[in-house]
């Protein structure tokens, strides 16, 4: 009995140093040096420019960058955020699986955060396993968000007179989310999951008054969707919806073993009324090649990996 007193003892002792050893390193580690590295390395490797103002460890074991902004390839506009945290769960390594959790905060204190498990085994043998994935977002301002995908598609290299348009609109409102998947890579059939993404307080913004529309608030702004059996379909009812903007969507996703086999079948219909039909239609047109009276119906179809994409 004493000799179970006193490795106890011992146990304690220990584990009071290496919790002391590890806070130590964590505290003189030097963050600012790491971070200027990693966020060139992540430039170099996907054109994302990601600056931030600090770098700093996070408990459990994870890092956190304060004041960031995100900039996609080639683009002018940025996301700034207050927060981005980044933890990793090791409890989870004795189930097999690596945790990898994501925590963001946008400068008016909506937040985003984010959690993936991923199989350790086939991680190691080189490829990657997706067991559980979940999105939450509880009044994260899209505005940003919008600007910085519309400033990327103005910039693309397509259609000179949509680069245009997207540089004169905006989206405001409030993203709430609730995203989440089972996945069962052996078993597609058996991945279950629910899709469930609103806008509150939405409006579509013109920059210029030149366009003389009106700013458009929608009454209907939501993508609502369900996966049983490893396929996901879109609920009809999913769109966005103002005075003079139609688009209503519909689909299905089916997956496979292998995520590259994955497939797609999608329907998004845009349909312009009124001020929007009067000043953008002959854009659709254009893109049709046809008088289309302001409607458009496009597909995505195929393989993710080779995603076919047409216009009705």
């Amino acid at each position: 009995m004493k000799n179970f007193a006193n490795f106890r003892k011992l146990t304690i002792y220990v584990g009071i140093f290496i919790i002391s050893f590890v806070l130590f390193l964590l505290m003189m580690f030097p963050y600012n040096v790491i971070k200027e590295t990693l966020l060139s390395e992540v430039e170099k490797s996907t054109g994302i420019v990601l600056s931030a103002e600090e770098l700093s460890p996070a408990f459990l074991m994870g890092a956190q960058l304060e004041n960031a902004s995100i900039k996609l390839p080639g683009g002018e506009k940025a996301i700034n955020l207050r927060n981005i945290k980044v933890t990793f769960n090791p409890f989870y390594l004795f189930l097999g699986k690596i945790h990898i959790a994501l925590k963001v905060l946008d400068p008016k204190d909506g937040q985003m955060t984010s959690a993936i498990n991923l199989g350790l085994i086939s991680l190691l043998q080189g490829t990657v396993e997706i067991s559980r994935a979940s999105l939450v977002l509880e009044k994260f301002e899209v505005q940003s968000l919008i600007d910085l995908i519309f400033d990327h598609l103005s910039k693309g290299g397509g259609n000179p007179l949509l680069g245009s348009l997207f540089e004169e609109i905006s989206v405001t409102g409030k993203l709430d989310s609730d995203i989440s998947f089972s996945i069962d890579s052996g078993s597609p059939e058996k991945s279950s999951g629910n899709i469930e993404l609103k806008i509150s307080e939405a409006q579509l913004n013109f920059r210029s008054k030149d366009f003389g529309i009106e700013d458009q608030k929608f009454t209907k702004a939501k993508i609502i969707g369900k996966m049983t059996n490893g396929r996901l379909e879109i609920n009809p009812t999913s769109g966005f919806l103002t005075n003079d903007l139609d688009i209503s969507m519909s689909g299905k996703f089916q997956l496979a073993k292998m995520m590259s086999e994955s497939q797609l079948e999608m329907e998004i219909k845009i349909k312009l009324l009124e001020a929007l039909k009067e000043k953008f239609g002959f854009l659709i047109d254009g893109i049709t090649q046809k008088n289309t009276g302001g409607e458009i119906t496009m597909q995505l179809r195929g393989p993710v990996n080779m995603i076919s994409f047409t216009t009705l």
